[in-house]
């Protein structure tokens, strides 16, 4: 498996983790990301944000499915997007963001345990930290529908050639402290045939409720480092899940 698959392996199942955990209270001020991952003083290159939540249980019809999609798009006021009702997803891709919007029925028919997921990603080049707006309006479409929404957040910026442990440790602590988070571990993926090696630090910080446990130490905040030497770039990206609620 290449770096770069493991790398995405690593936040993927990440990710799948702490969205089944049962949480109460997100984050209790949505500036401290922006405000944390510009401490890191890289270039901004992308920020993700992945919001899910369940449409109840009672499947509903295929205009019902295109109805729904189309409720949360023209929340984001989309002008321009296509529907297909195959994959029961809405797109849209612009210079600036990518958007999807897309409906999942997961469960067994059988057992009668199915449930229906909506879910919207949006993938910003430009402007990136008002990813944080994007989440509101999302979360407020949502919420109308009475879905409570769960959310992941990624930030991506990159920094000319490559970075020397001491500042990567320096920056990892800058952008720990305005999270109020603690480092709980420290991984270093060893040097792979693409020329990329990487370093993932885990912490936790208590403006989060929502966490998973790591040799019995709560964690819920994510930063990996990762050079590639053939672009003689440092990549740096800031994960954060959280809840909605109550903010």
């Amino acid at each position: 498996m290449s770096k770069k698959a493991i790398i995405y392996s690593v936040i993927l199942v990440w990710l799948a983790v702490l969205l089944q955990l049962v949480v109460i209270y997100g984050l209790k001020n949505d500036n401290k990301i922006t405000e944390a991952f510009l401490a890191g003083e890289s270039v901004p290159a992308k920020s993700t944000l992945t919001v899910t939540a369940e449409y109840g249980t009672v499947l509903v019809s295929r205009e019902e499915k295109r109805q729904l999609l189309s409720y949360v798009a023209d929340g984001l006021k989309l002008t321009s997007y296509r529907y297909q009702e195959g994959k029961q997803t809405i797109s849209s891709i612009n210079d600036k963001a990518e958007t999807k919007i897309q409906y999942q029925v997961q469960g067994d028919e059988n057992q009668g345990s199915q449930r229906q997921i909506v879910t919207t990603t949006i993938v910003l080049t430009d402007h990136i930290e008002s990813i944080i707006s994007l989440k509101e309006i999302i979360c407020k479409s949502y919420e109308a529908l009475n879905m409570k929404p769960q959310c992941y957040l990624s930030m991506e910026g990159s920094y000319e050639g490559e970075l020397d442990e001491e500042r990567i440790l320096s920056m990892q602590e800058t952008i720990f402290k305005v999270l109020e988070s603690k480092k709980i571990k420290e991984q270093k993926l060893p040097d792979n045939s693409d020329g990329s090696q990487s370093t993932i630090f885990y912490g936790y910080t208590k403006r989060l409720d929502i966490h998973q446990m790591l040799n019995g130490q709560k964690m819920n905040t994510q930063l990996i480092y990762t050079y590639h030497e053939k672009e003689n770039r440092t990549y740096m990206n800031l994960a954060i899940p959280y809840y909605n609620e109550d903010f």
